[in-house]
């Protein structure tokens, strides 16, 4: 197994703080590692693998993951893995097992006329304690 790791932007050999336990578990397993800077973008590598990789670590655009993806071979392709972190590449598959969801834009303001509340997530993640909203005020300040 292959793992890449989001490093510091100012310090490419160093693991971000955020995935550094996962890195260091990672690592205690016996699997190869790598840490990888988007921003530059540079792959550091201390294990020469052919295996492809996982990248573990902060969400990257298509590009950004494509661009990686010229630097090590990765396990996910492009599709899969923006369609693993977009709620629209997945809720098909639970949608049997959950509340009914509907995927609309800024403009789509829902129905608060008989005093409905509504959870309201980005495709990505929510909103923390702003992600419920029962009137259209804060439907707009969201």
């Amino acid at each position: 197994m292959h793992l890449i790791y989001p490093s510091l932007a100012y310090e490419v050999r160093t693991v971000d703080p955020l995935w550094e336990p996962e890195y260091a578990w990672a690592r205690e397993q016996g699997w190869s590692v790598s840490l990888y800077d988007s921003e530059t973008p540079r792959l550091w590598s201390t294990a020469a693998t052919a295996e492809p990789a996982i990248y573990r670590g902060w969400m990257l655009s298509a590009e950004e993951y494509e661009l990686l993806a010229t630097r090590i071979a990765l396990r996910v392709s492009t599709v899969s893995y923006l369609a693993s972190h977009q709620a629209s590449g997945w809720y098909d598959i639970i949608q049997p097992f959950t509340f009914p969801s509907i995927f609309g834009t800024v403009a789509t303001v829902p129905d608060f006329s008989a005093g409905q509340r509504y959870f309201v997530k980005g495709l990505v993640k929510s909103f923390g304690n702003d992600s419920v909203v029962a009137s259209q005020e804060q439907w707009m300040r969201l």
